[in-house]
C-alpha cells in the first residue's frame, strides 16, 4: 500500500478527512491537517491533546510547538509532528515486512 494511501486512512480515522487523490503531496496533507489542528487548538484543546497522546507524538515535540505561542505556528508545528510520527510508524512497519 502506498504511503499516501496509508496516511489517508490514518487521517480519515483520526481527523475525518480523506485524501482522494494518490498524487496528494505531503505539503498538501500538512495544510489540511494544520487547519484541523488549528480549529481543535481554538475550540477543543483537550481533544487535540488526547489525539496527540494516542498518535504518540512526543511530549518534547508537543511542548516545543506550544512554546511558539502563536496559534498558527503551533498548528503548523503540530501538523508537522503528526506527519513525522506517522511516517516513522510506516517506515518501521515496512522494515518489519
Amino acid at each position: 500500500m502506498s504511503e499516501i494511501k496509508e496516511l489517508s486512512q490514518f487521517f480519515m480515522a483520526n481527523f475525518g478527512f480523506e485524501l482522494n487523490d494518490e498524487s496528494a503531496t505531503l505539503e498538501y496533507i500538512k495544510l489540511r491537517l494544520k487547519a484541523i489542528v488549528q480549529e481543535l487548538l481554538l475550540k477543543d484543546h483537550q481533544r487535540l491533546l488526547d489525539l496527540l497522546y494516542r498518535i504518540d507524538v512526543s511530549e518534547s515535540a508537543t511542548n516545543q510547538a506550544f512554546s511558539l505561542g502563536i496559534p498558527d505556528k503551533i498548528a503548523e508545528r503540530i501538523a508537522e509532528a503528526i506527519i513525522e510520527r506517522q511516517l516513522k510508524k510506516l517506515a518501521y512497519r515496512q522494515n518489519l515486512n
